[in-house]
């Protein structure tokens, strides 16, 4: 039976103290198998390495017997505070609670170790490491999604919602984003892993193959860590995922994923690949069909690497070019895993030149039972397309597409802004409405319900009223806000969802802001619509190398408009190839910004 362990206010001394670190890490252990050597082994090297001067650990390992008959064989749940330690073998950090035997397959049991560190360690950021074996979507008896526990003969479930539901709960405590969410187990770098957290978390980092036994070199993570203790969360996870296949010789993966409004465009690129791929006759298509089966796959032949499958379809020139387009703005989107390009902040691999850091679902035959029930089914068409579709079945399928604010939001009340549906399916949604709401304690919707009419095939609606919010003016720079669109229609439900940054700044409304030479880069807004060229104008502050790049409303790359390094002020006019919205991106290191233009005739 699943129980949850009551919060319990722990009295230890030091521990609530004045909070100036910035970063907290909560490693789940679930150790109650076969793994427990390594999981003893991984506490070690994070004592050897920590400086708690700069930052916190916490630990809640699960043991069982048989394994390890170390540091007293205790076989039950216990959790620590992580302490330096130089002994490689004995485990001699601070233990806070012993929690007795814990069912590590509950995800009642994530959300109490969260809430229990936040009230042991108030900081900024937040990283949740999930240990111990994985299996990407699949559940039990086919796979064992993530955090197995044999004692318990539980597991924490994906396509069962228990992941997602454990995030949702963990940001109500947190009243923010995991900084980064990731997993020390196999085979979870999947975009339907991904997609489950991706409301609930900045960054996600995993391996799309599987891992080998010692899993993530604490030592190398801590030891960077120590001499980066400010390091924003993007910078964290990219070079945990460096270090990681930098401890191995061979056979190695490991990737970190923006989960920003970028990765929304990037949903909606895969989303038009698949529906492109099933108008050319999906799976039944021998060319579309040979290029699937001949994608890298890891562990099992269905978990195909996204961006090379794209790269294969991109290559067959005897397939329709709307499909080759659709399958370019996938790889344009994903992007190289260069630190502020596109949603890929980092990649990296030994022995897998293919493995460009996405895995998807994509078996060669019918799929698995469950899939269905993924948070990332009903919001794309790559359900119909792996369950053989070759035309887009005579039902609507609809959800976000675009919003009138764009990446960033400003604080201030009554803020307005108007959201547009895609109905990615055969059939048309008759009498669409969609309620807007958000779990945000920074923000209030006031204005929350709109109509839609009648959404045809293939093509998008704007709401027909605004929807109006108050954002208050505490909010954190760079703090990320999701709103979640509850869809209906005649005979249709949906739920969707999208994320907006704060820029911490007041709501001047129509008002150009003025721009001076800031602390970090600058684009600023176009006045829509443009007729012929567009005058863009832009700052850079030439801490780092800086691009600005074009691209089309489903996120194809259009045209690179600047490329260098300098501290300035920069305008230059650029005139798109055809009329439409288009998005211009600024990104130099790790800082972007995004604005959109829409051209007329």
């Amino acid at each position: 039976m699943k129980r949850l362990i009551p919060i319990l206010l722990l009295a230890v001394a030091g521990l609530l103290q004045a909070q100036t670190k910035k970063w907290t890490i909560a490693v789940y252990l679930c150790a109650d198998n076969n793994l427990e050597e390594a999981g003893i082994t991984d506490l070690n090297e994070m004592e050897y390495a920590i400086d708690t001067s700069k930052y916190r650990v916490f630990v809640l390992l699960d043991r069982i017997s048989g394994y390890d008959g170390s540091n007293g064989n205790w076989t039950d749940t216990r959790l620590f505070r992580v302490t330096p330690d130089a002994n490689m073998s004995t485990i001699n950090s601070q233990l806070l609670k012993d929690c007795g035997e814990l069912n590590m397959g509950d995800p009642d049991n994530i959300i109490w170790f969260m809430d229990t560190v936040r009230l042991l360690s108030s900081t900024e950021c937040y990283w949740l490491i999930l240990w111990n074996h994985g299996d990407g979507w699949r559940p039990m008896p086919d796979g064992k999604d993530v955090c197995f526990d044999d004692t318990n003969g539980d597991e924490i479930s994906i396509s069962g919602g228990e992941l997602n539901y454990a995030c949702e709960e963990v940001f109500k405590d947190l009243g923010k984003n995991l900084s980064i969410i990731s997993y020390d187990a196999c085979l979870m770098g999947m975009l339907e892993v991904e997609y489950e957290t991706k409301d609930y978390s900045d960054v996600t980092m995993h391996s799309q193959e599987t891992e080998p036994w010692d899993g993530y070199p604490y030592d190398d993570i801590l030891s960077w860590l120590n001499s980066n203790p400010q390091a924003t969360p993007r910078e964290l996870a990219r070079q945990s995922a460096y270090l990681y296949t930098q401890s191995y010789s061979s056979g190695i993966t490991h990737s970190a994923v923006d989960m920003g409004p970028w990765y929304t465009r990037y949903c909606l690129a895969v989303d038009k690949f698949a529906r492109e791929l099933i108008k050319a006759g999906g799976k039944s298509n021998s060319t579309i069909a040979t290029a699937l089966s001949g994608t890298q796959s890891f562990s099992y032949s269905s978990y195909k690497d996204l961006y090379h499958f794209a790269q294969r379809i991109v290559a067959q020139g005897s397939l329709p070019a709307s499909l080759r387009n659709a399958a370019q703005a996938v790889m344009d989107l994903q992007g190289s895993g260069v630190i502020g390009d596109t949603t890929l902040l980092g990649n990296f691999q030994k022995s897998y030149s293919n493995a460009h850091g996405i895995t998807i679902y994509g078996p060669t035959s019918s799929p698995s039972g469950g899939y269905s029930n993924l948070y990332w089914a009903p919001n794309s068409d790559w359900y119909w397309f792996i369950n053989g579709s070759s035309s887009l079945p005579n039902q609507p399928r609809v959800f976000y597409y675009y919003n009138s604010l764009g990446d960033s939001i400003d604080y201030g009340n009554g803020i307005q802004f108007k959201v547009d549906l895609l109905n990615s399916g055969g059939g048309t949604a008759n009498n669409v409405s969609a309620t807007l709401s958000t779990l945000d304690p920074y923000v209030t919707v006031t204005q929350a319900s709109s109509s839609y009419g009648n959404i045809s095939s293939e093509a998008t609606a704007t709401s027909q009223s605004f929807y109006t919010v108050n954002v208050s003016s505490s909010i954190p720079k760079g703090h990320r806000i999701t709103f979640f669109l509850a869809i209906t229609g005649t005979s249709y439900t949906n739920t969707s969802s999208f994320n907006i940054i704060a820029t911490g700044e007041p709501n001047v409304g129509n008002e150009e802001r003025d721009w001076v030479a800031p602390d970090g880069i600058v684009l600023a807004p176009v006045s829509n619509p443009v007729r012929g060229e567009a005058l863009i104008a832009f700052y850079t502050t030439g801490r780092a190398s800086a691009t600005l790049r074009a691209y089309d409303i489903s996120g194809r790359e259009m045209a690179l408009l600047y490329s260098g390094i300098g501290a300035g002020d920069h305008e230059l006019a650029w005139s798109a190839p055809a009329p439409g919205t288009y998005f211009l991106r600024l990104a130099e290191g790790e800082s972007a910004r995004t604005i959109r233009v829409v051209f007329t005739r």
